[in-house]
């Protein structure tokens, strides 16, 4: 999420998003309720702030494109044109007057105004999905599972050892989901604690692959060598010697170095 504004910022913002609409009150926050001011017609409405504030009037819609005497039907055919997949379980009063609808896609009920059911902004659920990829969900399900699920087959290693997610995520998956396409995420990656000791948050998570995540276990070995520590297979693999000769050797003389002096690397 961007940065917290001031009220002049905002107001700058307002300027070219909605140049007929003047900010009245002060700017706090995204999630404190604004109020507004139509320049053409001097009406006084409140709305949620927006990261794109292209704010429509709500008096001036209604006067220039809704006749007095619509109804419930006319705005059902209207909406029909727009968006096929929402139902309206409400009757129609006025374009700015709340509305129950229900998504026929994914089943969701709330409540709009007309004004933003005729401009498009329908389901956020629906086009949340269309947003992020359907693993990334599972990936969560399953990270939720492990960390707070008893019965889930490795709780122990997880949730049994105090291992949670941050409340950030918890909370809103979908601050999950934009943390992992802004970090790196791809089909073929898996998410992995960077310290296995720690919990899941934006600071101690990552991408990787399979073969690397099984070298950051809570029963990994890790070495020392020419001053940089990684997983004992690891460095087996990038040092071309073999690793079961090498671990053997390690659980008798505990010296990483000189195990490697000892075995000539792989050709």
């Amino acid at each position: 999420m961007a940065k917290n504004l001031t009220t002049e910022e905002f107001k700058k913002r307002m300027a070219i998003e909605a140049p007929n609409i003047s900010l009245v009150s002060d700017y706090k926050n995204w999630h404190t309720l604004i109020t507004l001011r139509c320049e053409k017609c001097g009406a006084i409405f409140i709305r949620a702030p927006r990261h794109k504030p292209d704010y429509v009037c709500p008096n001036c819609l209604e006067n220039k494109d809704e006749p007095k005497h619509r109804t419930t039907d006319d705005f059902k055919e209207m909406l029909k044109n727009i968006d096929n997949s929402i139902l309206v379980t409400s009757e129609y009063i006025s374009s700015d007057k709340p509305i129950n609808c229900q998504c026929l896609k994914c089943g969701r009920i709330w409540t709009s105004t007309p004004n933003r059911l005729l401009q498009g902004k329908g389901c956020n659920v629906c086009k949340r999905k269309g947003k992020y990829p359907k693993r990334l969900r599972a990936i969560f399900t399953l990270m939720k599972q492990r960390c707070y699920n008893s019965k889930a087959p490795n709780y122990k290693q997880y949730g049994g050892r105090g291992i949670e997610i941050c409340e950030e995520w918890l909370q809103n998956p979908y601050k999950f989901f934009d943390w992992a396409l802004q970090n790196g995420y791809a089909d073929d990656l898996t998410i992995d604690r960077i310290n296995v000791n720690k919990n899941y948050c934006p600071k101690n998570c990552r991408w990787i692959t399979k073969t690397q995540q099984t070298y950051n276990k809570t029963n990994s070995l890790f070495v020392t060598y020419n001053g940089e520590t990684k997983n004992f297979t690891e460095w087996c693999n990038i040092l071309g010697i073999d690793k079961i000769k090498a671990r053997n050797d390690y659980k008798r003389i505990k010296d990483f170095n000189e195990i490697v002096r000892r075995q000539k690397p792989k050709s």
